[in-house]
């Protein structure tokens, strides 16, 4: 049996390589649903990808200013802000901001639902819950 051993920054690229997988898996699902996605949408999903990145790594400032980038590059799409803004509960839940972080979580949760996107109601829900 063989150990692998990942060091510090390898499981922040491992954790951030994931969360792009889940993000794009996620938005591919909405766009079967028949609602317009941006998949092609590249500066939003780089500064949305620095964000988490930067979260995962305590850099808490420098996730929120990617964040509001993000949000600054999301046109038309209604599914994109709403990412941005269950990133933005994250981050408040990291920072222990966490009456900021369960508002934007329930806020995200709203859209969610309006859209009909069922695993991301829950995956805000869950989030919201453990705030």
């Amino acid at each position: 049996m063989h150990r692998i051993v990942v060091s510090h920054r390898g499981r922040h690229l491992l954790s951030f390589l994931t969360f792009i997988g889940f993000c794009l898996w996620r938005t591919n699902i909405i766009a079967f649903s028949g609602l317009v996605c941006a998949l092609g949408d590249r500066l939003f999903w780089s500064h949305l990808s620095l964000g988490w990145l930067f979260c995962e790594e305590g850099r808490f400032d420098d996730a929120h200013a990617h964040v509001e980038h993000a949000k600054s590059h999301t046109i038309d799409n209604t599914y994109n802000p709403t990412l941005a803004m269950e990133l933005q509960a994250m981050i408040w839940y990291r920072e222990r901001r966490l009456e900021e972080a369960r508002s934007e979580a329930l806020r995200a949760t709203d859209v969610y639902e309006k859209l009909g996107a069922a695993e991301a109601i829950e995956a805000c829900r869950k989030l919201a819950q453990r705030i």
